[in-house]
């Protein structure tokens, strides 16, 4: 009986350690799972705080929504300042300057007074009677002289550090035909149609709508620019809306218009620069070609 003792004993101990291995495994076991689950909750739960705070962090610092208005934006001078464009002091001075009327050879035949970006320019003739085109800052032909400014009835140009006029030539001989007109009427066929009421009410009303809207006439008178080689030549008429006015005027279909009030139209420009000497002007005189005859005719404005 107690010989068996020893072996029950080492039994149960047997029993007793692989139970207790058992339960120290469940509880490691059981340990390490909660060890895992707090960390992976933890870390879950720190993400989360952190995700709350950084939202609630930009919703601290975002700004406020600005509302722009044309006004605030153009004061930022995003792209620089605009730069103030005012009447010089010289510009002033020209406009009112009373400079004597220059004794050079140059003889002004018409004007057009800039607006906008079209320049102001002059139809001068030479020396050599030959016209040109000029605009401020142009060197003229004779004297050495500058185009300082263009007015409406007058230019001002500079000469050895001085300032002189140069006035229309129909303004200073109002009541004399231009030279270059004078010869064509010596070496062409000349009609007066000066003292036909017809023309003289007709021109009026022309001339009033011209001056206040030139665009306004289109198609009156039709005309088509002549060009011989690089040559401008005139402009060929033919009747337009109003047939019976070309018809009284003396003109016929594909006359050539070569000449008014004796500035010879070699340059498409040379017309428009003779519309301010026109307004001045109480006669009209134009030169046509016709079939190679040069035939001339005069109007007034009367």
């Amino acid at each position: 009986m107690e010989a068996n003792r020893p072996l029950f004993t080492n039994k149960h101990l047997i029993s007793y350690a692989h139970k207790l291995v058992i339960l120290t495994m469940i509880v490691w076991l059981a340990w390490g799972l909660a060890s895992l689950t707090w960390l992976v909750g933890a870390d879950a739960q720190a993400n989360n705080e952190y995700v709350n705070k950084f939202s609630f962090a930009q919703q601290l610092n975002k700004p406020a929504l600005r509302q722009y208005n044309i006004s605030s934006i153009s004061k930022l001078n995003l792209f620089g300042k605009t730069k103030q464009i005012a009447v010089t002091p010289n510009q002033s001075k020209l406009a009112n300057i009373k400079a004597p009327e220059t004794r050079l050879n140059l003889k002004l035949m018409g004007l057009r007074r800039g607006s906008g970006a079209i320049p102001s320019s002059a139809i001068i003739e030479g020396p050599n009677k030959k016209q040109e085109i000029y605009y401020t800052g142009d060197k003229l032909p004779s004297g050495g002289a500058i185009v300082e400014e263009i007015f409406i009835q007058h230019m001002v140009i500079s000469r050895k550090g001085k300032y002189e006029t140069l006035t229309l030539f129909t303004v200073l001989n109002k009541k004399q035909v231009p030279e270059p007109m004078k010869e064509d009427v010596r070496t062409s066929s000349f009609t007066d149609l000066s003292d036909n009421t017809f023309i003289t009410k007709k021109l009026n009303k022309y001339k009033n709508i011209a001056l206040k809207e030139p665009s306004a006439l289109n198609g009156i008178i039709n005309i088509k620019p002549v060009v011989n080689g690089e040559n401008f030549v005139g402009y060929k008429l033919s009747p337009g809306i109003d047939s019976r006015f070309f018809q009284q005027s003396g003109l016929r279909r594909d006359d050539v218009l070569t000449s008014i009030n004796g500035v010879r139209l070699d340059s498409p420009n040379k017309v428009l620069s003779l519309m301010s000497s026109l307004a001045l002007s109480s006669d009209l005189d134009l030169t046509i070609d016709r079939g190679g005859e040069p035939l001339s005719f005069r109007y007034t404005f009367k």
